[in-house]
């Protein structure tokens, strides 16, 4: 409902409107060396819930970058 709410004015635009505005240009989120560094984690099998397994994975991450041992 919080999406309709917010985007109505581009669902329903009409001829008299305001012209929407250009979308923004995509960003890449995560690298390849990301996607190893992840594979790489989850081939320990961690357990857990998610919010905890992804903490474990970012507490790792942020450890190895401090250390000075790049991703």
């Amino acid at each position: 409902m919080k999406f309709y709410r917010r985007h109505k004015h581009e669902v329903h635009h009409e001829e008299g409107d305001d012209p929407l505005p250009v979308p923004p240009e995509k960003k890449m989120r995560y690298s390849r060396g990301d996607d190893i560094l992840l594979a790489r984690f989850f081939a320990m099998r961690p357990e857990g819930t998610s919010d905890k397994i992804f903490q474990l994975f970012a507490r790792q991450v942020s450890d190895s970058l401090s250390a000075g041992n790049p991703a």
